[in-house]
């Protein structure tokens, strides 16, 4: 498979104690001629659903969280015409409610002939958003198969390259099988551009370090100090480089991105949050997403820039060059940043879970 320009990569300072800075990894950039581009909430889960609909061996899903009807729908009918369904589920997905019960999609799932596990306990949580069609197509996202998608800001590539499909695969049976063993085997995958969680860092800040011009970046959370650094020494080297986050975080600290955000604003980079309420208009970002200088390299995921994603959670995502993609990435995050302001003074009054 052809890669895009390498760039040369810049030592990044360590810091002290466990998030210490890993080797810098140059970004390798996948060009696949067959990628497309998911942005939400302009398109829905309609690309996952026909995806689905056209199966006729096999689908392997890996979802942080499901609760759309319309892709359960589809996936039991799937299984109805002998496709093999095997979805994994994040474990604390599994469980709809403050009692733990089943929720009513898993239960609408198994009573279709899908096979559901719950994910393994050796990861913090199954962050990851893909789904292998046929052994033919994967989906690397940042998108929660959710009923919030009309409001939500994501981002997703759907590939056709064989390097990616298979290691997309390889790492679904590998969390197959560690579900019934509570492992954390992750297998020796062979795509460069993939970047896996746990160790996602080393490749993220290697993107980060490739920049000469410019950066565009949005995710949910912040927080590991390692990626900030990488921001701030992009901007200390003259790059330019904008981020957006949520003001109001849907996490038990709806908060946790402010003080993240104030402290990457007076390091040189220049960061806009997203108000509440999320509307079409003014969407909730949820996006984990990095731009370098154009469109010479971009990542998309479900990796966010917090200790836990890059370095305790079961994420995916993939670096690639694509010109087409990275316009339409581009005008949206314009969009956004038009949207969104600046840090407000004091943190701001958010309902915690917003």
């Amino acid at each position: 498979m052809s890669r895009g320009p390498l760039a040369l990569v810049v030592a990044v300072a360590a810091c002290s104690g466990t998030t210490s800075a890993p080797t810098s990894v140059p970004p390798q950039p996948l060009v696949d001629p067959t990628l497309r581009l998911l942005v939400t909430p302009a398109a829905d889960h309609r690309p996952f659903v026909d995806a689905i609909d056209a199966a006729t061996a096999s689908i392997d899903l890996a979802m942080f969280h499901l609760t759309d009807e319309t892709v359960a729908t589809a996936l039991t009918h799937a299984a109805a015409r002998g496709v093999r369904v095997r979805v994994l589920l994040d474990r604390g997905g599994i469980a709809g409610g403050k009692r733990g019960a089943k929720s009513r999609v898993v239960d609408e799932l198994q009573r279709g002939g899908v096979d559901v596990r719950p994910s393994t306990r050796a990861f913090t949580i199954t962050h990851e958003k893909a789904m292998v069609v046929d052994g033919k197509v994967a989906f690397v996202t940042a998108i929660n198969l959710t009923t919030d998608v009309a409001n939500t800001r994501d981002l997703g590539v759907v590939l056709g390259a064989p390097s990616v499909v298979g290691d997309v695969d390889a790492l679904f049976d590998a969390d197959w099988s560690n579900a019934t063993s509570n492992g954390d085997a992750t297998p020796a995958l062979h795509e460069p551009a993939l970047v896996v969680s746990p160790g996602a860092r080393g490749k993220l800040v290697g993107l980060l370090a490739s920049a000469r011009r410019d950066v565009i970046a949005t995710v949910e959370n912040l927080g590991d100090p390692v990626i900030e650094d990488a921001f701030a020494d992009a901007a200390a080297r003259g790059v330019g480089v904008r981020v957006i986050v949520p003001m109001c975080d849907k996490n038990p600290n709806p908060t946790f991105n402010y003080p993240h955000a104030v402290d990457l604003s007076g390091r040189g980079v220049k960061v806009e949050m997203m108000p509440a309420p999320e509307s079409p208009a003014q969407p909730y970002v949820h996006s984990k997403m990095i731009q370098v200088d154009g469109g010479v390299a971009t990542f998309v995921g479900s990796i966010n820039f917090s200790v836990n994603s890059t370095m305790h959670a079961r994420e995916l995502g993939v670096i690639f060059a694509n010109d087409a993609a990275a316009r339409a990435i581009s005008a949206t995050f314009d969009a956004d940043w038009k949207a969104a302001v600046a840090p407000p003074q004091a943190a701001p009054s958010c309902p915690a879970g917003s």
